[in-house]
């Protein structure tokens, strides 16, 4: 199980799996921090409401990675911990390759989304009383009624997840299934 590597031939070092995982937790610190209460203002217990914002409450930490790692190489959590994201020949990624970088995210997203309308739109016919109950109650409903395709993608979803922790602790660059798919690492930037 590699933790921590140096590359002696070009005296490089690959950021370890925990600090990696400790960025993704203050990534996703932050996001409760500032997006959990905005979605919180805009969420009204109206079901179509619900479906207009399924969207955009999917995609904006995706967008977020992208931007922060095509101008800084880096989320903020990164940032903070001191590693970057770069192409495999230490070089700063651009716009292409933080898209490529997230795209199974992304495309998971959208069809978690997809399943999650359906699911919404499903109830809103056959459920009218479902604007008046609780956001728990709509949570089990939703739940319920959720079709086994959205059950399918959301394990899918927990796989990809998985193999981003699993599949670096034997690489020997560190690389999670995201990295490998867009030829990136993720250094410490005290060596670039």
């Amino acid at each position: 199980m590699i933790i921590l590597e140096k590359n002696n031939d070009n005296n490089k070092i690959y950021a370890s799996v925990l600090v990696r995982i400790l960025s993704k937790i203050i990534d996703n610190i932050i996001y409760l921090i500032i997006f959990v209460p905005i979605s919180m203002f805009f969420y009204i217990d109206n079901i179509y409401y619900q479906i207009i914002l399924t969207f955009p409450n999917k995609f904006i930490i995706q967008i977020y990675l992208i931007i922060f790692h095509t101008i800084y190489g880096a989320s903020i959590g990164k940032l903070i911990l001191g590693i970057r994201v770069v192409k495999s020949n230490f070089c700063k990624i651009n716009l292409n390759i933080a898209i490529k970088r997230s795209s199974v995210d992304l495309f998971l997203s959208g069809l978690i989304s997809i399943t999650q309308i359906y699911t919404l739109l499903k109830i809103s016919k056959n459920n009218p009383e479902y604007n008046n109950l609780t956001s728990l109650s709509q949570g089990i409903i939703i739940s319920d009624n959720q079709p086994i395709l959205a059950k399918i993608i959301s394990f899918i979803a927990l796989l990809w997840i998985g193999s981003k922790i699993i599949l670096p602790l034997f690489d020997k660059k560190i690389r999670g299934p995201h990295d490998i798919l867009s030829d990136t690492i993720v250094v410490y930037k005290k060596y670039l």
